[in-house]
């Protein structure tokens, strides 16, 4: 049974794994990501860790055991068009011997549920346009398509 729990320091390691797993997972959509390497995973980590503190968000894992197979991370974003902050789930990932099994569905119905006790009214998610598989467990889930960011290399 896949129980989702908030991380602690004791997770770093296998985080720094799955987040090389993403990263790797990723270049299939832009081979331009940079290689997933471990000294990525703890750079990419430890900014993320920054900018959860700095935003009032958390990173919650999915454990089967004493094994992570998962984990998300989300912090307060403003929309300022809006005028209102919603919860922005920033990184979503599932090791790949787990995918297809409904722990990404868990990890952000575990998230939707810290925005709803936050009191936050929007929840927000991004994907990779090549990432058909992720794009549409997020329709599924409920997200609708809100903004198209457009890259131009130079």
């Amino acid at each position: 049974m896949i129980a989702i729990r908030p991380y602690h320091d004791a997770d770093l390691d296998a985080l720094k794994v799955l987040m090389s797993e993403l990263q790797a997972h990723e270049r299939q959509f832009d081979p331009l990501h940079v290689e997933a390497t471990p000294e990525f995973a703890a750079w990419y980590l430890a900014r993320l860790f920054k900018h959860i503190e700095q935003n009032r968000g958390i990173t919650l894992v999915a454990a089967d055991g004493d094994t992570i197979c998962g984990f998300g991370s989300a912090y307060v974003e403003e929309d300022s068009e809006r005028q209102q902050e919603y919860f922005y789930i920033s990184d979503l990932s599932v090791s790949g011997n787990y995918r297809g099994k409904g722990i990404g569905t868990q990890l952000i119905a575990a998230l939707e549920a810290i925005a709803r006790e936050r009191g936050m009214k929007r929840l927000g998610i991004g994907v990779m346009v090549a990432n058909e598989g992720a794009y549409q467990l997020y329709r599924r889930l409920g997200f609708a398509d809100y903004v198209i960011s457009l890259f131009k290399e130079l």
